[in-house]
């Protein structure tokens, strides 16, 4: 077992409080609550999804041959494999008997279909246990420039032909950012500073702006569609990395740090959160868009943290963040 490393933890944080802002965006737009705000709402939404999951990939394949899981995929597996299949029928039961409330009710359908048709953002759960699966099946213990280009020519095929078969085209898209976090710990990120790393950033920073004012809408061609959301993706999560590695504000904040341990239970719970903070402004017959974001990003990190702590340690109760973990503690199994 590894220390917990500042930087890493900050920048999950980060990652995370992107995610629970961008459900809060997609929670709106959805429900069209703010319906004289949607141009403004889309555009942060579009800002924010170049980039979001991508970095979380990025950090997933960092951890992933940093702490060297492929040794012990198995148990990682079945971890991720039980935590999914809990929060997507609790995600379930409540969308089912909550119908007339949620943006997108479900059917028994939809209950059936959980083995191959993630609900709302266990997506990336899913996507994870294949990585997971992929990488340490096929023994690949590292990540050179041979396989991230071969992962980056996966990745341009499943969106330009739009692979849109269950979660193929997501999983296979994000499987590029996945092998860039191996390689990044491959090249020992954090142990360069010169001109030319320093530079590099600079340009890639640059040319990120430019690729996103030009909006991908301006390429026709299907093919630059595709590098446009590559590259943008690749260099916001790319420049992420350097300045939360480099500098030390950012690195040793408290409160990315906070964010970034619980980062697993702040996803797989915020959801209810900010959908819930929505019906209750609602219900008060308040419409404020700024009061809901506030409201809703803030409760969305912070009600997981305390339910995450007060679960701790209590077996049964945090069973549905850390199954394994539990598993162990009463001695059913011994790894």
């Amino acid at each position: 077992m590894i220390n917990r490393i500042a930087w890493l933890d900050a920048l999950k944080g980060f990652a995370i409080f992107t995610v629970v802002l961008g459900h809060c965006v997609t929670d709106c737009l959805a429900s069209n609550t703010f319906p004289k705000d949607k141009e403004m709402l889309q555009i942060v939404y579009d800002f924010i999804y170049s980039f979001h999951m991508p970095l979380f990939f990025l950090i997933s394949g960092y951890l992933f041959y940093l702490t060297k899981s492929y040794r012990k995929y198995e148990i990682k597996v079945i971890d991720f494999m039980i935590i999914y299949l809990l929060w997507n029928v609790l995600t379930w039961f409540l969308k089912f008997f909550m119908a007339d409330a949620v943006n997108n009710p479900v059917t028994l359908q939809n209950l059936m279909t959980i083995f191959y048709i993630p609900l709302q953002q266990y997506w990336y759960l899913y996507s994870l246990i294949i990585f997971y699966l992929i990488f340490s099946i096929f023994n690949i213990r590292k990540i050179n420039i041979k396989v991230l280009i071969f992962m980056l020519f996966i990745a341009v095929f499943s969106k330009y032909y739009n692979l849109e078969i269950s979660i193929v085209k997501n999983t296979l898209f994000h499987m590029f950012f996945f092998a860039l976090g191996g390689y990044l710990n491959n090249i020992n990120l954090g142990i360069k500073n010169n001109l030319i790393y320093n530079s590099s950033f600079v340009i890639i920073c640059i040319l990120n702006c430019i690729l996103y004012i030009c909006n991908i809408h301006v390429f026709k061609n299907p093919f630059m569609a595709v590098v446009n959301q590559l590259v943008v993706a690749s260099s916001a999560s790319l420049l992420l990395v350097f300045i939360f590695n480099k500098y030390k504000r950012l690195k040793t904040s408290k409160m990315f740090m906070l964010f970034g341990q619980y980062s697993l239970q702040i996803y797989l719970v915020h959801c209810f959160i900010t959908a819930g903070t929505r019906f209750g402004l609602r219900y008060l017959n308040i419409v404020n868009l700024p009061l809901y974001f506030i409201l809703g990003t803030l409760l969305g990190l912070l009600i997981p943290i305390g339910l995450a702590k007060w679960c701790n340690g209590k077996g049964l109760l945090n069973f549905p963040f850390a199954p394994i973990k539990e598993i162990k503690k009463i001695g059913v199994i011994k790894i």
